[in-house]
């Protein structure tokens, strides 16, 4: 059996019932086949609290736990930001063996709220924008430990993220990991978040007709239009995540003063914010939640920024 890294400040919960898959550590051990044979190149990868199977990995893998990854980022973050952090956790799998072996968490740092006026029109959902990250890991091999510093719209609970926002933290499951987790890293998020949000005040402010508001959101990878064709009687075209995402732009519009750059911006952040079942367009599968994000991420970069940097406020 091999063990993993832990941080000099971890404390593993004392019963299981005060189990936390966000501060678990995992080993790695033979993987025998039912017949009592070992695999040469594969092995089990295990809870050593719970003692519970999440994976089967190839021999050269070496996990980053959870107790690592998220442990240094909330001591990285006491140290830069002082006001209070809510955790919005997701836990993927269901609820067999595999159940922790994908996690998210997002650090909502609610003392750093900024307020956008937006549009011309009385708007019935004002905008407060809070800064925070959001950190993913993996024990299956699906995904490298990460962290995105992301901008939280507290009225719809949108998470908008630009490309220089996406994993500041993007590290392969090795030994060497500490050097990615630092105040300055940070500090430095924190710095982008702020122009980023200045960005937004000037989009929340400048108008585009329909035609504009759908080219635009076209441009976004994944977005595809259904082409007009005959269908047979009482059968429906397919919905498609353009589908989806235009169908929410009407009421961003409604909401945030008027057809906006920054409507069309929330209705797609709205598309991309990890949530789980029951919370809007939700992101059941954390692979897919992060190919949102960086899609939309490299969106906002290099389709809407260059468009609508009016004033060059911000540089993502």
């Amino acid at each position: 059996m091999r063990t993993y890294d832990t941080p000099t400040f971890y404390s593993p919960s004392d019963t299981l019932e005060e189990y936390d898959p966000f501060n678990s550590t995992v080993g790695t051990r033979p993987l025998e086949t039912v017949r009592g044979n070992v695999c040469d190149n594969y092995q089990e990868l295990f809870d050593l609290q719970t003692n519970k199977t999440l994976s089967v990995v190839s021999k050269t893998y070496t996990p980053i736990n959870n107790a690592w990854l998220y442990g240094h980022i909330e001591n990285a973050l006491s140290k830069a930001y002082s006001g209070p952090v809510k955790k919005i956790d997701h836990v993927y799998g269901g609820e067999g063996m595999h159940r922790g072996a994908r996690t998210a968490r997002r650090y909502v740092l609610s003392d750093l709220k900024y307020d956008v006026a937006q549009g011309t029109r009385n708007t019935t959902c004002p905008t407060t924008i809070t800064p925070e990250i959001w950190a993913f890991n993996s024990y299956d091999g699906t995904q490298r430990a990460r962290a995105s510093f992301s901008l939280f719209d507290i009225a719809c609970e949108n998470g908008l993220a630009t490309k220089d926002m996406v994993n500041f933290i993007n590290v392969r499951h090795t030994k060497n990991a500490s050097s990615y987790f630092s105040p300055e890293i940070i500090e430095q998020g924190l710095d982008v978040a702020k122009r980023q949000i200045d960005l937004i005040r000037s989009w929340a402010n400048t108008e585009i007709d329909y035609a504009t508001a759908k080219d635009l959101l076209l441009a976004l990878k994944g977005m595809n239009e259904n082409k007009p064709k005959a269908f047979p009687v009482g059968r429906k075209p397919r919905e498609t995540s353009f589908d989806r995402v235009w169908d929410s732009v009407g009421s961003e519009a409604h909401n945030r003063g008027g057809m906006t750059v920054w409507a069309i911006v929330s209705a797609a952040t709205n598309y991309s914010t990890l949530r789980q079942a029951g919370g809007g367009m939700h992101t059941a599968s954390l692979d897919v939640g992060v190919d949102r994000q960086e899609s939309v991420a490299n969106w906002i970069t290099n389709v809407v920024t260059p468009q609508y940097n009016q004033h060059n406020q911000a540089t993502v």
